[in-house]
């Protein structure tokens, strides 16, 4: 099984993306992009995408995610830079680096809660529609300990308490509602994606004992669309995604305070 490291920087160097709604549209696009897709990450400059499939269909990749950031994003970025992996050590390392590109680009932030990187979505933390990661096909005995050891847990997130929850209130909760669902702050739209945010939000909340009153101000709709939101069917690996995200927020915050 061939797999490929591409790296797509910028034109000009400059940040790729102007805000974190438009990063996370990125990303949403640049999944449904590929066929089957082993690790990504993106930087502020640049963008890392490691591919599996032959050097031909490595190629095409690198074509078409060119083509969808110019197209729709209005994004120069060159030709990607493809690179074989070759074995299992280099896959190992490659994993450490895609996984960790903030602290070692000096980016502020932690490498666990990045929502440019895949790490997310390795654990659970983050479901983006058609998004399967294969890099358990390439090294099957990789685990969620490994992948949080490097990049600095101690232990594997855990879907974050009733009690977690209330201590974060509603207004965290919504955001790690927006961020597990990889939409925009404020999920103002209607896409599924956006839907889900927001129906993940009202059912956690309300089981957490957050008021009707409250959770409307958070999402900003009436109450009686947050009725309608409460009664909808979620997927409970969603419901388990957001709380996943809670709890990485509060491992990297105590992280952030030494312990």
């Amino acid at each position: 099984m061939a797999v490929w490291h591409l790296t797509f920087p910028t034109d000009s160097r400059f940040p790729m993306f102007r805000d974190e709604r438009t990063r996370r549209r990125a990303i949403r696009r640049l999944v449904a992009l590929h066929g089957r897709l082993a690790l990504f990450s993106q930087v502020d400059t640049h963008l890392h995408d490691v591919p599996v499939g032959s050097r031909t269909e490595a190629g095409r990749v690198s074509q078409r995610v060119v083509q969808a950031m110019r197209k729709r994003f209005k994004l120069d970025l060159q030709p990607a830079d493809i690179r074989p992996v070759r074995d299992r050590s280099h896959m190992l390392w490659l994993v450490r680096y895609v996984l960790t590109q903030g602290p070692h680009h000096r980016i502020p932030g932690d490498p666990a809660t990045d929502t440019g990187s895949c790490f997310l979505d390795l654990i659970g933390a983050r479901v983006i529609e058609g998004l399967e990661l294969v890099v358990n096909t390439v090294l099957p005995r990789l685990s969620k300990m490994d992948l949080c050891q490097m990049v600095g847990l101690p232990e594997v997130p855990q879907p974050a308490t009733v009690e977690q929850i209330r201590r974060v209130g509603v207004v965290r909760l919504w955001d790690a509602a927006c961020a597990a669902l990889c939409v925009g702050p404020d999920a103002a739209g209607n896409s599924v994606p956006e839907v889900m945010a927001r129906r993940a939000a009202v059912q956690i909340g309300r089981a957490a004992g957050f008021s009707w009153a409250d959770l409307a101000l958070a999402l900003g709709r009436p109450p009686r669309t947050v009725h309608r939101l409460a009664a909808a069917v979620v997927p409970e690996a969603v419901l388990d995604a957001v709380r996943l995200r809670i709890d990485l927020e509060l491992l990297a915050a105590e992280r952030g305070r030494g312990g």
